[in-house]
C-alpha cells in the first residue's frame, strides 16, 4: 500500500489537473469512479494508478501542444478517432484501460512527431 504522503501528494496533483480541465464534481467522481470528494476517500491502488495515467495524460498534452489553451482544453475537444468522442467522454468511464486508451493515444501520437 502506498504511504500517506504517496496518497496526499497524488490527491493534490489530480485536484491541480482538474483544476485545469475545468473537470466539474460529477467528471472528477466518473473519473476515479466513485462518489463524493476526493479529500474525503480512501484511494485505493486502482485509484492512484488511475491519477498516475491521468498525470502521465496531462504531460503529454504540455508537451504535445505549445499553447496552454491548447494543452488543456484537448481533452473536451470531440476526436474524428473515437468517434467524435472526446478524450473526456471515453476516460469518464472511470475504468483504468478507459483512461490508459487515451494515455496510449498520446504517446503513439507523440512517437509519430519525434517528440
Amino acid at each position: 500500500m502506498k504511504s500517506e504522503i504517496d496518497i496526499e501528494v497524488a490527491k493534490k496533483l489530480f485536484h491541480k489537473i482538474a483544476s485545469e480541465w475545468s473537470l466539474t464534481a460529477a467528471e472528477i467522481n466518473a473519473l476515479l469512479g466513485g462518489t463524493g470528494d476526493i479529500d474525503d476517500r480512501q484511494l485505493t491502488e486502482e485509484d492512484i494508478l488511475k491519477i498516475s495515467t491521468i498525470a502521465g495524460i496531462y504531460g503529454a498534452l504540455q508537451t504535445l501542444f505549445v499553447d496552454e489553451s491548447q494543452w488543456r482544453g484537448w481533452v473536451r475537444k470531440p476526436n474524428s478517432d473515437w468517434n467524435g468522442l472526446s478524450a473526456l467522454d471515453v476516460m469518464i468511464s472511470g475504468k483504468l484501460e478507459d483512461i490508459q486508451k487515451v494515455r496510449n493515444y498520446l504517446s503513439a501520437w507523440g512517437e509519430q512527431h519525434n517528440l
